[in-house]
């Protein structure tokens, strides 16, 4: 048996995108076309990029396997209540905290253009996406109201991560 297997590397010497030899980017890949259709009609609707509705779910969710998008198809991280919620759970530790529930993905993502569509209309740059979201006060902030310092970072590579893998087969 020999030494594990190194990722396939692409032209740049980057970890190819689209390697399905590699588990955990298979899953990813997995992720991206199983939502992939509902995030492009609410990106149409907002004049941005599908891997910017991808990319914001995929880590508000962390690849859908967080605890509100197994039990609760919330994909954005969504409080209740919000547009198209069918209901609520409350975050362990914090029973005040409300978080909604939804059908499925594409209402989850239905539910953010309805509700926070306005703050991101038009803008297509992940660092502008993800600013515009935490200058709202929206997404990336401390429970005392401040800024997380890594949101805008973070999800400015998620976007552009994903957006590379919107390209595989």
């Amino acid at each position: 048996m020999g030494p594990p297997l190194e990722p396939r590397r692409g032209r740049t010497g980057n970890p190819d995108p689209c390697d399905r030899s590699d588990p955990g980017n298979a899953q990813k890949l997995d992720w991206i076309a199983a939502h992939r259709s509902d995030a492009e009609k609410v990106a149409k609707e907002l004049g941005v990029t599908t891997a910017d509705i991808l990319g914001l779910s995929a880590l508000e969710s962390t690849w859908g396997t967080n605890r509100f998008a197994k039990e609760g198809n919330n994909f954005f991280s969504l409080h209740y209540p919000a547009s198209l919620a069918t209901g609520f759970i409350t975050a362990k530790g914090d029973p005040t905290v409300k978080v909604a529930t939804f059908a499925g993905y594409g209402d989850s993502a239905e539910s953010f253009r309805l509700d926070y569509g306005s703050l991101v209309k038009n803008i297509s740059d992940p660092a502008k996406f993800a600013a515009s979201l935490q200058n709202a006060g929206k997404y990336g902030i401390n429970s005392d109201g401040s800024k997380v310092a890594t949101f805008v970072g973070s999800t400015a590579a998620t976007i552009r991560g994903l957006a590379k893998r919107l390209d595989c087969d």
